[in-house]
């Protein structure tokens, strides 16, 4: 070993996501910035089309997660669980994709990327990569190699997963 070196692998650090906040917390005291459905539509088709992902799904998502708060409070919506913004991004998986989930543009961007991320982690089975938006791929992936029914806690996740795919799953457009 030359150096001192290790086998550990390198970690980068995952963006601040309270600084990031906190800055678009000022920009907005400073202009406040209204969204209306149709630029949030317009936001999704240009990312569906980047990452190709059905607009249907995406929409679907949007309505699913936010569609009926009025649209100036929905990019900063949260959730019991701690997900923010119009897709509900998780703050850690918000800092991974390297977004920062009260900008309504990084947001959506952020959800369809992670959305295409669970779609090509599926093999594009629409069910699973919105049960795994919903609840998690590593938990999809337990899931799915399980050999006995999941009980307890994981069923109930798995239960509302299921129910949250099949009212959204099925979408093209």
């Amino acid at each position: 070993r030359q150096g001192g070196q290790t086998d550990q692998p390198t970690t980068l650090p995952l963006p601040d996501i309270r600084q990031q906040q906190e800055d678009v917390t000022l920009a907005e005291r400073a202009a406040p910035q209204r969204y209306t459905n149709e630029q949030y539509d317009a936001i999704a088709q240009k990312y569906a089309r980047m990452y190709n992902v059905p607009i249907g799904l995406v929409r679907h998502v949007m309505q699913k997660e936010t569609g009926n708060l009025p649209p100036d409070l929905r990019k900063g919506a949260r959730s019991p669980k701690g997900a923010i913004g119009v897709m509900q991004l998780m703050p850690r998986t918000a800092a991974e994709l390297g977004v920062n989930p009260l900008n309504p543009e990084q947001n959506i961007e952020g959800g369809v990327r992670y959305l295409s991320q669970q779609l090509d982690a599926f093999d594009g089975n629409h069910q699973l990569a919105m049960m795994a938006y919903n609840w998690g791929p590593g938990n999809v992936a337990k899931a799915i190699r399980a050999t006995k029914p999941l009980t307890g806690k994981a069923a109930q996740g798995q239960a509302r997963a299921r129910a949250y795919a099949s009212k959204v799953g099925g979408k093209r457009d």
